[in-house]
């Protein structure tokens, strides 16, 4: 039935977008692009924000601060390269931050 089909669409979605909300309330510390990873993609975004040579990004700075030393800067940046490396970084990146 084509009714039961669009309302089971619509539901879909709405949860979709249920989810998204909720996500884009405690996402994981170092993800800036609020994609549910954390990547190089996230460390370049600090990197620009931070150094201002492109246009500046309206940044979560509790989600891009993953060093947790209250700023933003090139530190952030290297400390998600560092765990993307399996280098010692802090344990709480790609960790909800609540």
């Amino acid at each position: 039935d084509d009714n039961k089909a669009a309302l089971d669409t619509i539901f879909t979605l709405y949860l979709a977008a249920l989810d998204e909300l909720r996500y884009r309330d405690n996402p994981y510390l170092g993800d800036v692009d609020l994609d549910r990873k954390v990547t190089i993609a996230d460390a370049t975004y600090i990197l620009r924000d931070s150094s201002q040579m492109l246009t500046p990004l309206t940044l979560d700075y509790s989600v891009a601060d993953t060093n947790e030393d209250g700023m933003v800067n090139v530190l952030d940046v290297t400390e998600i390269q560092r765990w993307l490396a399996n280098m010692p970084a802090n344990e709480n990146i790609g960790k909800p931050l609540h």
